[in-house]
């Protein structure tokens, strides 16, 4: 790691931090789910040097399918744990929206952005695919922000100026002097 991708790392380690700020006495309610979400972030991370380390030629959507199929049981049975057993009671029908709203979920946005993060996978090198991953809870914000008109905080300001400065570290070429 060079210098510069060192402090981009930091910096956006910062900004990550920055947006846990305000959920910290959840996590302390909550460790269970401070784990999950910790373990889960690390299975992204080794699905992402398995995907950047393997030759699949014309796989990606194939590999997506598969990764959005086979993640389908574990999430039934974790809405049947959280949800309780009253899913499988006779004459218990989600809602048509809440059943759209699922499929749409799965479907659309689930495949195309794990499509989309194969392809950076292998265009870009893995630390720099990997950094690029603190611009998502951005498009949170902001997509709060704009479709539901939620305040912005100062936190969540510092956040998004934390990952610009982090991304430019990592993605603008350094210009000799």
């Amino acid at each position: 790691l060079t210098g510069r991708l060192t402090l981009s790392l930091l910096i956006g380690a910062a900004a990550v931090a920055a947006l846990m700020v305000p959920n910290f006495a959840g996590y302390a309610n909550a460790p269970a789910g401070l784990f999950w979400g910790l373990f889960a972030g690390f299975c992204w991370a080794v699905g992402t040097f398995i995907v950047k380390r393997t030759s699949w030629p014309g796989m990606g959507l194939s590999l997506t399918f598969w990764q959005v199929a086979l993640a389908l049981p574990p999430i039934l049975l974790g809405a049947v744990l959280i949800d309780g057993t009253t899913v499988l009671q006779p004459g218990h029908v989600p809602s048509t929206a809440a059943l759209a709203a699922t499929v749409y979920t799965g479907a659309i946005p689930m495949a195309l952005g794990t499509a989309t993060w194969f392809a950076l996978v292998k265009l870009l090198p893995a630390q720099v695919a990997a950094l690029s991953s603190i611009a998502i809870p951005i498009v949170a914000i902001v997509s709060g922000i704009f479709l539901l008109g939620e305040p912005l905080s100062l936190l969540q300001a510092a956040a998004i100026a934390s990952t610009v400065v982090s991304l430019w570290l990592a993605l603008v070429p350094k210009t000799a002097a």
